[in-house]
C-alpha cells in the first residue's frame, strides 16, 4: 500500500507506469471521473495480493467458492462492481488486498432516506450495519414515522443488516432536551416506548436500536443511562443490540450543554455497543479547523477506553468537508457543506494547491473567490487522515468504526477500509 502525493508534472498515465497500477484502478481507487489532479493530492495506490480473470460461464458465486471467500467480500475489493452481480468474461477481479488475515471489525452508516440509489449499491457491502436516520417520537412514547423502505431494499440486497435509529431531532432540526427529560422523568411512559419501538423493530427486520438522545441535560445524565440500559433489557431478550451515541468527551468534567448529559461509564454499561463521535472539531458555524484532528480523536479515545471496555466502541469518522469564506465572523459565518471527493474538484476548479496540517494530519486548501474577492479555507479528509484514523481501531483494540454519512462518494476510504479489516 502507498500514498502517494501529486507533484507538479504529474500526470495519471505517469503515476501508472510508475507504479504498474493501470489508471483505471488509480481512478477507481480515488473516485477520479477524469485526468484532473491537483498539486498535493493524495493517491491511495493498493497492490492486489491475490486477482482472478473471469472465464466463461464464471459467477461471483463460483469464484468467491473457489477462493474460500464470499461475495461481499469481493465486491468491498472490487468497487467498481460493488453490490452487482454482472461481471464479464476476460475482466479482472481483486480477491483481496493485503494479508487475507485480518482484524474483524463492526462498521455502521447512517444516511438520510433521500441517499443516491448508485451510492447505496456501492457502499452498502462495506457496513455491518446501517442506520437511516431518523425516527421520532412524542412525549407519550409513541414512535414517529419514517420512509426507509428503499435504504432497507438496498440493505436487503447488499447483506447489510439495518438497524432503527431513535434521536431527539425535531422536524426545525435541533435536538430537543425538553422531548428528552419528558420522557426520561415519565417512567410510566417507559413500557408503552419500549412496546412501540419493538414494534418497529419487529414489522422492519432491523436488528437492533441505535439511540441518539444530545443536549441531555446534565441532572438528567444517570437518569439518561437508567433508560438506555431498561432499553437494552427489553430489547437483547428478542435478539435486539443497542447502540448508544456519544458526544466527543475527553473528561469526565467536561463543560457545556453539549457533553454533560452523557456519562460514558453509565452508558457504556447500559449499552451493548457505543458509538463515540469523534468529530465536529471545525463544524459548520464554528472557526475553520479540521473536523476530526487525530489529537483531537486521539484524546477523546484515550478517555473512552478509560470508561468502556474498547471492545464496545465504534470510532467515528466523518465523510464530509467545511469551505468557510474569510475571515471567520463568530455568529456570522457559517461554513458550506462538501463531500470530501468534491472538496478535491473544487481546488481543482480554484487552482488551488492542497496541504496538510501534520498536527491535525488533515488536508486542507486555500483559495480566492473572484467575483467578490472573498478568501476560502476548505478542510477535508482523504487517504492520508483517514488511513491515520483506520489505524487507531487496532491500536486501540475498538469494536469497529461508524461513519457519518454515506451520502457521499469516497472510494479511497472504503478501499482502505477493506485493505485494514474484515468487516462483520
Amino acid at each position: 500500500m502507498e500514498i502517494y502525493i501529486v507533484k507538479q508534472g504529474d500526470t495519471l498515465a505517469k503515476i501508472s507506469d510508475q507504479s504498474g497500477l493501470s489508471e483505471e484502478r488509480i481512478r477507481i481507487l480515488n473516485g477520479i471521473d477524469n485526468d484532473n489532479l491537483v498539486i498535493g493530492q493524495a493517491l491511495l495506490l493498493l497492490y492486489p495480493s491475490v486477482t482472478y480473470t473471469v472465464k466463461k460461464g464464471d459467477t461471483l458465486e463460483k469464484i468467491a467458492q473457489a477462493f474460500n471467500t464470499d461475495i461481499r467480500s469481493i465486491w468491498r475489493a472490487n468497487y467498481n462492481i460493488s453490490g452487482t452481480y454482472e461481471i464479464y468474461e476476460g475482466q479482472n477481479l481483486v480477491i483481496y488486498y493485503g494479508s487475507n488475515s485480518k482484524k474483524q471489525i463492526i462498521t455502521n452508516g447512517y444516511a438520510y432516506p433521500g441517499i443516491n440509489s448508485s451510492l447505496m449499491e456501492k457502499t452498502f457491502p462495506y457496513l455491518t450495519y446501517i442506520s437511516p436516520f431518523t425516527y421520532g417520537f412524542t412525549e407519550n412514547g409513541d414512535v414517529l414515522e419514517l420512509d426507509d423502505e428503499t435504504i432497507r431494499s438496498y440493505a436487503q440486497r447488499a447483506g447489510t443488516e439495518t438497524l432503527m435509529h431513535l434521536s431527539t431531532l425535531t422536524v426545525e432540526g435541533n435536538f430537543s432536551n425538553v422531548l428528552a427529560s419528558k420522557v426520561l422523568n415519565n417512567r410510566s411512559v417507559w413500557s408503552v416506548f419500549a412496546d412501540n419501538i419493538l414494534s418497529v423493530l419487529k414489522e422492519r427486520n432491523f436488528s437492533g436500536l441505535d439511540i441518539d438522545f444530545e443536549f441531555v441535560f446534565g441532572s438528567e445524565a444517570s437518569l439518561y443511562a437508567e433508560f438506555v440500559g431498561y432499553l437494552t433489557s427489553r430489547l437483547n431478550p428478542y435478539g435486539y443490540k443497542v447502540i448508544c451515541a456519544l458526544v466527543p468527551k475527553s473528561s469526565d468534567n467536561q463543560q457545556g450543554d453539549f457533553y454533560q448529559g452523557h456519562n460514558y461509564e453509565l452508558l457504556g454499561q447500559a449499552a451493548n455497543l457505543v458509538f463515540v463521535m469523534t468529530y465536529e472539531w471545525g463544524y459548520t458555524y464554528g472557526p475553520p479547523m479540521a473536523v476530526a484532528p487525530i489529537n483531537g480523536v486521539r484524546n477523546v479515545l484515550n478517555y473512552a477506553v478509560s470508561k468502556i471496555p474498547p471492545q464496545k466502541i465504534l470510532m467515528g469518522i466523518p465523510n464530509y468537508a467545511y469551505d468557510w469564506a474569510l475571515p471567520y465572523e463568530k455568529g456570522v459565518s457559517r461554513a458550506l457543506l462538501l463531500g470530501n471527493d468534491e472538496a478535491v474538484n473544487l481546488a481543482y476548479d480554484k487552482g488551488a494547491e492542497i496541504k496538510f496540517d501534520n498536527g491535525a494530519q488533515t488536508p486542507y486548501f486555500e483559495y480566492n473567490e473572484p467575483d467578490n474577492g472573498k478568501n476560502h479555507v476548505v478542510w477535508f479528509e482523504d487517504a492520508r487522515s483517514i488511513n491515520e484514523k483506520l489505524k487507531l481501531i487496532t491500536e486501540f483494540n475498538l469494536a469497529g468504526a461508524g461513519y457519518w454519512n454515506m451520502m457521499r462518494p469516497f472510494n479511497a476510504n472504503w478501499a482502505l477500509l477493506d485493505y485494514y479489516y474484515k468487516i462483520s
